[in-house]
């Protein structure tokens, strides 16, 4: 199904859709360690926890696709593992797109 380039392509993605998204959470860790409002800081660990629901999905995909990656270099081609890879790629993808979403409809402060 997919070449050898184009899965090393998507591990690419994969690892750096993942350090955006834990420079984001860290940057929320940092302000939380510094809020002193109880309810703020109640917040600031729901929107931490939150994007989990993008990340989680994300480091399976680039795992299942590693593993693909790993059969297709030692000459197995079982395609069923590309496409796990691809489609829980796609669940990251949308929990990312939801995400967005959300932080669309909140008021600038």
């Amino acid at each position: 199904m997919l070449e050898i380039g184009h899965i090393l392509s998507l591990i690419a993605i994969v690892i750096a859709l993942s350090a955006y998204l834990s420079s984001v959470r860290q940057r929320m860790y940092d302000l939380k360690r510094k809020e002193t409002d109880p309810d703020r800081k109640a917040s600031i660990g729901k929107a931490i926890s939150a994007i989990l629901i993008a990340d989680v999905p994300l480091i399976i995909s680039g795992g299942i696709l590693m593993l693909a990656f790993a059969f297709r270099y030692f000459g197995a081609k079982i395609e069923i593992i590309e496409s796990v890879g691809l489609l829980v790629m796609g669940v990251a993808l949308c929990g990312l797109i939801y995400l967005h979403m959300c932080e669309w409809g909140k008021k600038v402060e």
